[in-house]
């Protein structure tokens, strides 16, 4: 008897069922902005140009792929040993052959740097023109111009640090023909120039007349994104990080904009604390920057002024926490997945909204502990050990092996593994119930999105189009409920609870609905000109806090609707 196979002995060859989903993808990038004529002209034309600018932000990244994963092509290459070596002129054309398309790409590197630095400039140049001064930058708009900036920085320094990409295009140089040297040489000087990227930039975006009111705005919305922790995905912070110490770097001057001069302006307290926080910052890849280094190039660096970055206390980045959130978070998903097996009806609005925000919840769980890792690893690799730090780390032992190896003493590896572990289980639980948590997100969603625009917005629309004075409100409410509002009917004949009875609808808004719906309400409640006052002033209190409290959640829509894919961005974060 014990010789015979049972079934429970038989191993399984039939895999994992996963769900078969229908993914809408609402990112448009624009493309679909025409349809929304009713909107604000100005927002429209804004939108087009965010949608430039992301398609620069997907150029520069993928540059920067490239740049990162350069490897030396030279050194496998034979070298002409002298000028009467016989086969001189075929590993000349050899050599060329070769290296003619990596090169390049080198040349539309330098092209699309050359080309990103112009369009960013004029970007700056039409927003910090004295007639568009009083007219207020979007929040998503200021984040896609800090993007832009973290970019150059990232350019920057990735080229900097490639030193066999320069002796590839040098190499390649020596075989060329001589009609061709003039945009060689221009490569060749492009390549070997340290910080050209930055400098280059400092140099046209100081020639702007107005051009540090914008870059202030974009630090101070960076400072406040980081310290709310408005943010998902992990490098979405450093990102911040990096946007405030570079831009601070390129609005010294060194002639008419001081650092000293704007100090109150800019609240360096604040940013000194940020910076100290934060002191290494994830590059790309295994690469990291410290941002307080631009601080210290400007020319009117004060170390006084930075207290805190100059001091010798540890910064605390590097330090693991304990998460006592992950027992109640797991507790929570395990709830709803035996639930959800057992149901046999529709999920109530009720229900769908719990789901809601147990997926966001998990999402910026997800994301706290991602940052964490990031930002301890980023420290570690920043601060290697040494014989004081760890007395098992021997005198000959690699960088690398001193910055990994011997880096982490017995509690800090058991908490990095708890840490990728507790990552690892959260993201099981929740893509196990991917299909329940895409519904709910688009039922919830549209349900929001209906209730500000229909319900929330209704009554103040009736006031203003019985008065003359508040026209330009009356624009504003009609602009946003053609852009976004499902209902057929005339605004405000209809019921909030009729309209979600009948209109049971899963499916959230596309980007450009989304970004000319934000756009519009934030320019509601914007207190910066006298103008936007009076729009502000005409709104009652709780129609002021709803828009709030809607611009507030709207923020993490895309990431929702984009569920599946946010999620198994932090698996393929976990596997780097």
């Amino acid at each position: 008897m014990s010789q015979l196979n049972l079934d429970e002995d038989v191993p399984s060859i039939q895999g994992a069922n996963f769900p078969i989903l229908l993914q809408s993808n609402t990112d448009t990038n624009f493309s679909d902005i025409t349809a929304f004529k009713s909107a604000f002209a100005r927002s429209a034309e804004d939108a087009r140009v965010y949608s430039h600018l992301n398609t620069l932000l997907e150029q520069g990244q993928e540059y920067a792929i490239m740049l990162y994963t350069w490897r030396s092509i030279s050194r496998a290459l034979p070298f002409i040993r002298s000028s009467d070596q016989p086969n001189r002129i075929k590993i000349y054309e050899k050599t060329k052959e070769i290296l003619e398309p990596h090169c390049l790409k080198l040349k539309q590197f330098m092209f699309f740097q050359d080309a990103a630095i112009r369009r960013f400039v004029e970007e700056v140049k039409r927003l910090a023109h004295k007639d568009q001064k009083n007219f207020f930058v979007n929040q998503a708009y200021l984040v896609t111009l800090g993007k832009m900036i973290k970019m150059f920085a990232l350019l920057d320094e990735m080229k900097n640090m490639k030193a066999s990409m320069k002796n590839d295009y040098s190499n390649y140089k020596r075989c060329v023909h001589v009609n061709f040297l003039s945009i060689i040489r221009a490569a060749h000087i492009f390549l070997a120039k340290q910080k050209i990227i930055r400098d280059t930039l400092k140099e046209s975006l100081i020639a702007i007349d107005g051009y540090e009111d914008l870059l202030i705005e974009i630090i101070h919305n960076s400072a406040q994104m980081y310290e709310n922790k408005v943010y998902i995905l992990p490098e979405e912070k450093h990102t911040h990080v990096i946007v405030i110490a570079f831009s601070l770097y390129l609005l010294d001057s060194g002639l008419g904009v001081c650092l000293n001069k704007i100090a109150k302006r800019l609240n360096i307290g604040k940013l000194d604390r940020i910076l100290k926080e934060c002191e290494v910052v994830n590059l790309f890849g295994d690469m990291s920057v410290e941002p307080f280094s631009y601080i210290r190039q400007t020319a009117s660096f004060d170390p006084s002024k930075w207290p805190e970055c100059n001091s010798a206390k540890v910064s605390g980045q590097g330090v693991i926490l304990t998460h006592m959130e992950y027992t109640s978070l797991t507790s929570d998903l395990a709830w709803h997945t035996n639930t959800t097996s057992i149901r046999l009806n529709e999920r109530s609005a009720k229900e769908n909204q719990e789901l809601y925000d147990l997926a966001l919840r998990g999402l910026q769980y997800l994301s706290g502990w991602s940052v964490q890792v990031l930002d301890t690893f980023s420290w570690k690799l920043a601060h290697c050990a040494s014989g004081f730090t760890n007395h098992e780390c021997p005198k000959d032992a690699e960088n690398y092996e001193k910055a990994t190896r011997y880096n982490y003493n017995s509690e800090e590896r058991f908490a990095m593994i708890e840490i990728i572990s507790m990552i690892k289980s959260v993201q099981t639980q929740l893509l196990r119930l991917e299909a329940c948590y895409s519904e709910a997100i688009g039922r919830s969603v549209y349900r929001e999105l209906q209730a500000i625009v229909v319900g929330q917005l209704s009554a103040p629309l009736l006031k203003a189009q019985k008065k003359k004075e508040r026209i330009m409100l009356a624009r504003l409410i009609l602009a946003i409920q053609a852009t976004s509002n499902n209902n057929d009917s005339p605004t405000g004949s209809i019921s909030t609870s009729s309209i979600f009875d009948s209109n049971k609808r899963r499916v959230g808004p596309s980007s450009s609905q989304l970004y000319l719906v934000r756009t519009m309400l934030e320019l509601m409640v914007e207190q910066v000109s006298s103008t936007k006052q009076m729009i502000r002033k005409e709104l009652d209190t709780a129609t002021l806090s709803a828009i709030d409290t809607f611009l507030k959640h709207s923020f993490y829509w895309p990431y929702l609707l984009n569920f599946s894919g946010n999620v198994k961005v932090f698996i393929n974060f976990i596997h780097l």
